[in-house]
This record gives structure tokens, sequence and C-alpha cells, in this order.
């Protein structure tokens, strides 16, 4: 049956609007849950008023630092700019009906594969010697949808949700991820971290109601139903399931308590326990590091010049280096190697020793993968790189590109992933031949930069290209960061990668150290604080 034969659009947006503005009853809650679980379209336009509403967030937070800069703003413009917003929105939400009803009329085709990008609500940053029951295979960097049950049955995972909470599950838990706000513990622990911004996240259980109010705190159920919460900083609000936020009871850091299930008496005070966020987070992190790379460069070679065909070393790789791009004065064929260009104190195993050299003018670098990256399948890939390009005294406005990605040398126009910072220093993906998306904000092109790229491939639907550029002095984030430079939109290719390539345009010299290709961010980027060895 189509979509409007079962509920109407006016019901769907009023349960949009009541959990975007945290006024959504518990029954109207589960009412939107079944909606978004059963039908692909629902979901797809809770992705549109999603994401329209994280740019009025985006907006929001944008103007609160103008005015604290600009605090003689006029009060009329502010008025105007968010009705513009505010219409904005209800166009995309018209647009959006009259393509609901369109769709509702026609066939189907690969809606669920389609929805599991549109509808993610959280990430799995973490997965540390993780068992998964019920058949489960769970990797980090997976989105994670509304109504996925997850079954740890061993190890520690951490997820992030789209609203700003990060949680941690530990051995034998299991849950249900409802919204980018809330999540039901069926049954083990979890201890989650707010900041402001996720202030209002709920944990579900059988016997109460969790709600942050800005915090740390861990919340455990037992095998009869018994939740017991501990406050680890900041304050909770306790309720009744279903019931209320303003009718629970404020729990403050320091406090422990017991609920039973069905009880008609009062949480029973216990012990505080069980460690800090932070805490649980070194410990997975501090372990030795797993090879999870798919290819490897670390320019380990003797300094000077030498030729391309002898450049064959690091892991992952299918022959020596070559080029996929001709340049003219001979020195195309040459690999030129020199030392102590890189030197920044990120927590990268490497990049404190030889480098490759670039010279001005247009070059490449091409190599062959061992294993290709495939976008016509299912998969995570990430890349990272260490860049620092020279820019000569006057020539900061000349053109200047410098990239690194993948690409199949059998199609030169064809579909890549490129990653890419131009003459301004504006950071920008490249996918084919004029289709590119581009980070309003940019980046000094002098001095060291970190470069970190994410694919997530789908054989049918939606793919997913995420880019974030670190600067000088900026510290790496431990796990993969909730917000990217530059993220695509609407991208679906069938491209089988076989080359990674990294080419300049520039009047200067650049140089690339640390290159790497892998199925996770620790793989590509993190180096155990604990731990040196590479």
């Amino acid at each position: 049956a189509a979509m409007s034969a079962r509920f109407d659009l006016d019901e769907l947006f009023r349960l949009f609007g009541g959990l975007t503005h945290g006024t959504i009853t518990q029954e109207e809650h589960r009412r939107l849950q079944d909606i978004l679980a059963n039908d692909a379209e629902a979901r797809r336009l809770w992705f549109l008023h999603s994401d329209m509403e994280r740019g009025l967030t985006r907006w929001s937070q944008t103007r609160r630092t103008v005015s604290s800069v600009k605090k003689a703003a006029r009060p009329s413009a502010q008025r105007w700019l968010k009705r513009v917003a505010w219409a904005a929105l209800a166009a995309s939400l018209v647009i959006a009906s009259t393509l609901f009803m369109e769709r509702a009329l026609s066939p189907a085709t690969n809606e669920t594969q389609r929805a599991s990008s549109l509808s993610s609500i959280a990430t799995l940053l973490l997965a540390d010697d993780c068992e998964w029951s019920g058949g489960d295979v769970l990797i980090e960097g997976q989105p994670l949808i509304t109504s996925q049950k997850l079954q740890l049955a061993h190890g520690m995972a951490v997820l992030r949700f789209d609203g700003g909470a990060e949680v941690v599950m530990e051995d034998a838990t299991e849950l249900e991820l409802e919204s980018r706000g809330s999540v039901r513990l069926l049954g083990g622990r979890l201890t989650v971290r707010a900041s402001d911004d996720a202030v209002g996240f709920i944990v579900h259980t059988v016997a109460s109601d969790v709600t942050d109010l800005g915090t740390e705190f861990a919340v455990s159920v037992s095998n009869k139903g018994a939740t017991e919460v501990h406050v680890l900083e900041g304050q909770v609000a306790l309720g009744k399931p279903g019931s209320k936020q303003s009718d629970g009871q404020l729990l403050r850091a320091g406090k422990a308590v017991r609920i039973e299930q069905g009880a008609a008496t009062a949480p029973t005070t216990v012990p505080l326990s069980g460690p800090r966020f932070a805490e649980l987070l070194d410990v997975a992190t501090a372990k030795p590091c797993i090879p999870w790379h798919l290819a490897a460069e670390p320019f380990d070679y003797p300094l000077g010049s030498f030729a391309l065909e002898q450049a064959n070393g690091g892991q992952g790789w299918n022959g020596p280096w070559g080029t996929l791009r001709a340049k003219s004065d001979g020195s195309n064929s040459l690999l030129e190697i020199a030392t102590g260009q890189l030197n920044q104190n990120w927590p990268v195993a490497g990049g404190h020793g030889s480098a490759l050299k670039i010279g001005a003018g247009l070059t490449s670098r091409a190599r062959r993968l061992a294993q290709p990256v495939r976008l016509d399948r299912d998969g995570i890939y990430y890349l990272s790189l260490m860049v620092r390009q020279e820019v000569p005294p006057g020539m900061e406005n000349e053109l200047s590109r410098v990239a690194m990605g993948l690409r199949s040398p059998t199609d030169p126009h064809g579909d890549r992933v490129m990653f890419r910072v131009g003459t301004v220093g504006n950071r920008l993906i490249e996918i084919r031949s004029g289709e590119n998306f581009n980070s309003p904000a940019t980046v000094a092109r002098r001095g060291p930069q970190y470069w970190v790229g994410k694919i997530i491939a789908r054989a049918h639907g939606e793919d997913e290209i995420f880019f974030r550029v670190y600067e000088e002095g900026e510290p790496l984030d431990i796990v993969e960061p909730a917000s990217w430079s530059v993220r695509t939109r609407g991208i679906q290719s069938n491209a089988q990668l076989d080359y990674a390539e990294l080419w300049t345009q520039t009047s200067g010299v650049c140089w690339f150290d640390e290159l790497r290709i892998g199925t996770n961010w620790r793989g590509v980027v993190f180096t155990p604080r604990k731990q040196t060895d590479r």
C-alpha cells in the first residue's frame, strides 16, 4: 500500500517537529519509530528534515559567533535571516511532499538498501575485540540506523549519535537505536558522555527513563530488569518510563541509585562505581596497533633522486611508483627523497623522517594497489597523508592544486575519488569531471597538514565520501571526528579504483609522507599513545 494509505504527511511532519523540539510523547515516539522502520519514503523525508535542521543549527551557531563579535548587529536583519531560513525549510518540505506523492504511486527499487544511508542516526566509532550476537557483522566507521539492535557479546564498542552524545557499550550489552537523541538499553551497561550540544539525550530502560542534563553517566540493566544509574559528572533526570522530563527526579554528580522494575518504592541509593568515559577510551586505544592497512607508503627510501621503478617499498602495493600524467622536463621518471621537511608533533608513526618531494609544475606519482578500492561493493575505506606546500613569495594567488586520491588508469576521465586543496586553500572532493564538493571555509596553504578521507561504498544506494584537513598544531582525533571539512551528497558509483595517486599543479615545492589506505580510522590515523612501534 502507498504511504498515504496508512498515514498522511501532516501526521508525519507533526511527529518530525515533536521529535526535533523535544515535545514528542512516548506514544507518538513509538508511532514515528514504526513509520520509519516500515516505510522507506518516510525515512527519506526524515533525512531531508534532519539535514535542514542541521543546517539551521549550524546557521544559528554561526549567527551567535558573529553576534558575539559584532554586538551591534541589527535585530531586524537577524529576524529577516531567520524568516528566510524557515521559509527554506518550509519550501523543502513542500518539495519533499510532492516527491513523496509521486514515489508513493510508483514501484520501489532498492529502497531498503538506499535508505541505509538516509536513515543513519549514529556511527560505530570503535570496536575493540568485539563479538556480536545475532549474526551481526559490524565494522568501525559504519553508519547505524533507526530501530537497529546491537547485541554485544564480548568486547567494547564506542558509538557517536548524530545528536552529539557518545556511548560506550561493554561486554554482554544489548540496545536498540531509537533516534539521534535516544537509545533503549535492553540489558548490560552503557557509559554516556553528552556535551552541551547533546543535552536531552535519553536512555530508556524497562524501569526508568534517564535524561541527560549536560553530563556523563552510566546506566546498567540486570537480567531481572533492575536499572542502576551512576552520575559521574553533571546531573540527570530520572523518570518513570514514558513520563515527562519535568516530572523526573534530579540525580547529581557522585550519586547512584537502583530502580527495580515495576516497583512502587523510590529508588534506593547504591555506591557510585564505574570508570569515566575517557578512561574506557584509553583502555581501548592504548593497546598494540593491529595492522589495518590495505596499503602504506612511508617513503623510506635513500635520500636523493632515483628511478621510479626502484621505488618499491611499503606494503600493499602491486608494483613500484609510476606516473599517470606527463611532464616535459625529464623529471617525470625520477623520485626525489629528502628529510626533515615535515616535522610535526602529530601522534603518527613515522612522519618525521624521509619524505617525497614534488617540484613545481604539473606532476603525478601513482602506484597500483594490490587490493583495489571497489565502489560496487559494500565497504568502508580511509586514506591519510601528511602534506606541506611551499608557496614562493608573491605567488600566493597563482594556480595551485594539490591532491591525493584513487582512480582507474583505464578511464582517466571516469569516476574517481580525489581529495584536494586549491589555490585559496579551499578543500574539495572530486568525484568525476565537473562534479566537485567544496567547503566554503579555507585552510592555510603553508605549513604541515594532515589529510584524512573516508569512503562508505555501497553496492546499492548512495556512496558517501568525507574529507578532513588538520592544520599545523591541531591535534588529531583519537576516533573519527563528529564533523568533516567536506562531504558528498547523492553520489552513486560502481567504479573499481586500482591506483593511488599524488599530483600537484603548483608554482612551488610539495612534500608528502605517510600515505596510508585502510579499513578504519585507527589504521590510517591514530597511533596509540602508549604504542611507539609501527
